[in-house]
């Protein structure tokens, strides 16, 4: 989601007022929905404990599932507000999520994780290999990271810039800096293929920022195609591996 744990000075504006805004539409929205049963679906795949770290948890929504699902899940995100939010969002269902105000670029854990998960968190660091480094630290011998980042430098636009967008990766980049942080790789995906023509069209032709709002509007169209997309993703992108996408998902462990 873009959950975002960074030092852009967006953490405090347009970034956390978008979480925020969209927050209410996100436990069923078909991005963030089938992005967290990817998720869970890696660590149930790949990791050999069950101590999580969602690193730029955002609003809460994945630290909360994991909870739920008997994972002992820490979080942490840059945003103060954030932070609050997701600890309230636990709260109100039940659950201690104790999430922390934390710098990916200054994490004081070695050691200490099963499995680190940072989504939509990577493009906002200026330094992310120093990033991935500490991530690396924080991970017990064994231990895996999965990541999720926006796909394909050629498509870097106008919505990047505004919610604090270092960068997109291109897949082969992804790989050498993870191999360079001294991760070894289980797996790498493009995920969200549906998404390339529209941010194409949009961001390279109309040169304008894909419009979004009907994704969460509640009208019965928007609905309605969120319903049909949700099936996709489901059946779909999270079975099969598509050849390009505008998200790569990557999962590596700790050797």
């Amino acid at each position: 989601m873009p959950d975002g744990l960074s030092n852009s000075t967006l953490v405090n504006g347009s970034l956390v007022d978008h979480l925020i805004a969209v927050d209410r539409f996100e436990a069923g929205d078909f991005r963030w929905k089938n992005l967290r049963h990817l998720v869970i679906m890696y660590i149930s795949k790949y990791a050999n404990g069950s101590k999580i770290l969602d690193l730029g948890c955002g609003t809460g929504h994945l630290a909360l599932e994991l909870i739920q699902k008997g994972y002992d899940t820490c979080a942490a995100d840059l945003s103060e507000d954030l932070v609050d939010y997701a600890n309230l969002r636990a709260q109100n269902a039940g659950y201690q999520l104790n999430a922390v105000q934390m710098d990916i670029q200054n994490l004081p854990y070695r050691e200490a994780f099963d499995a680190v998960v940072c989504l939509d968190v990577l493009e906002h660091i200026g330094d992310d290999l120093l990033a991935l480094n500490n991530i690396y630290q924080a991970l017990k011998s064994g231990g895996i990271m999965i990541c999720a980042v926006p796909a394909l430098s050629v498509l870097y636009g106008r919505r990047d810039q505004r919610i604090g967008h270092f960068r997109r990766y291109d897949k082969e980049v992804l790989v050498q800096e993870i191999e360079s942080a001294g991760f070894s790789l289980c797996t790498i995906r493009y995920w969200n293929i549906l998404g390339l023509l529209p941010m194409a069209l949009f961001e390279k032709i109309l040169h304008r920022e894909v419009y979004e709002n009907n994704r969460y509007s509640q009208s019965y169209p928007s609905k309605s195609l969120n319903m049909l997309l949700d099936r996709w993703f489901d059946l779909v992108e999270n079975r099969f591996h598509p050849p390009l996408g505008i998200t790569l998902i990557a999962v590596a462990r700790k050797p």
